[in-house]
């Protein structure tokens, strides 16, 4: 009898199916989960917005808190200061923003009456140089349109009031924050298994974007000062409205300036002429390169900078995603990004991809 062969009696063994616990589909993932987020924070974010304008005002009102805390003043008491001086800035904040534009609204008929009438005064010279303007007065008396031209800022300026309208919503979040500021490292170091290493860490990157945001929340409220007062003393109409358009568009940017600046010299030249133009111009260009690019860097140090790149990129991404608020708040939340990846040594690489050219 023929001996049956050994192989064909074991089994055949079956292929094992690949786990997503192993290694190689982390990267796929984290690309999921960074995708689900992402679609659900785009869905949420006319929940999510207000919630986030929360926190930033909460970080920035507790340096007067703990200030107040230092000096001996009661937690309870401190809060309740804070919150007045909050009530106090966001009720002056909404009278000047509404009742600025109320004015433009009444004021831009008039506007464009004094646009038609400087277009055709500059028509009338052209003509006695010989230019035949003929052809071109129609076309550019239709495109005169102030309404249109003010829209990128007065859009910009309504979301901030609609924000404002959830005011009560985003005080009591501010609220409830502040009072859980004081014992929240009691909790964490009660919760954390190494509280000495991880607290430190993290007590760090809470610094870094506390720094950054009272630094750039302070330079650009010198700068919507500096052009409230510049263009008051020119005599441009609502030089309060434009300060403040240009202290929120100064967290945009590269575009911000630029935005800021086309309301007041449309109104500079119906008050007092093209000459309005250089006056006007200059004094966004000086006070924007000044503060930008001379001050803020030496205040914040090359720590606390991003690429060019990044913060275009960052500006259309937040955009995209939480809308004229996030385009807002593109360069701080990007830096909270860096912050934090600078804060992780697994994720260090990343923070310095981030940040601006090492000399």
């Amino acid at each position: 009898m023929e001996k049956k062969n050994s192989s064909q009696n074991e089994p055949v063994p079956t292929p094992t199916p690949p786990k997503f616990s192993d290694g190689k589909f982390r990267p796929v993932l984290v690309a999921a989960a960074i995708v689900v987020i992402l679609a659900g924070l785009r869905v949420a974010a006319p929940v999510f917005v207000p919630f986030l304008l929360a926190a930033f005002v909460a970080m920035l009102c507790s340096v007067p808190l703990f200030w107040l805390h230092r000096r001996g003043v009661p937690n309870g008491l401190s809060v309740m200061l804070v919150v007045v001086m909050l009530l106090i800035g966001g009720t002056l904040l909404g009278l000047t923003v509404g009742s600025s534009m109320k004015g433009i609204s009444s004021e831009l008929p008039t506007y464009r009456e004094k646009l038609v009438a400087h277009s055709g005064n500059l028509f009338a010279w052209l003509e006695s140089r010989g230019v035949d303007t003929s052809q071109y007065r129609d076309s550019v008396t239709d495109l005169i349109q102030p309404k249109q031209a003010m829209g990128v800022a007065t859009t910009a300026l309504k979301s901030i009031s609609n924000i404002l309208t959830d005011g009560f919503m985003i005080l009591l979040t501010v609220i409830f924050i502040l009072l859980e500021a004081m014992g929240m490292p009691k909790k964490l170091r009660k919760v954390l298994d190494d509280p000495d290493t991880t607290f430190k860490g993290f007590e760090q990157f809470l610094s870094s974007v506390k720094k950054y945001l009272v630094i750039k929340t302070l330079i650009s409220a010198a700068t919507g000062l500096i052009i409230g007062i510049t263009l008051w003393l020119l005599g441009i109409d609502f030089p309060v409205l434009w300060g403040l358009l240009a202290f929120a568009f100064n967290f945009v940017p590269t575009i911000g300036s630029i935005i800021a600046a086309i309301p007041p010299l449309i109104v500079g030249v119906v008050q007092v002429g093209p000459e309005a133009i250089a006056s006007v111009g200059l004094t966004f260009l000086i006070t924007n390169v000044v503060m930008g690019n001379v001050i803020e860097p030496r205040v914040m140090g090359e720590g606390l900078g991003l690429s060019t790149l990044v913060v275009f990129l960052s500006l259309v991404f937040w955009g995209w995603l939480l809308g004229p608020v996030g385009m807002l708040l593109s360069v701080p939340l990007t830096m909270i990004v860096k912050i934090a990846c600078q804060s992780s040594t697994s994720l260090k690489h990343i923070g310095i991809l981030l940040g601006p050219t090492p000399k």
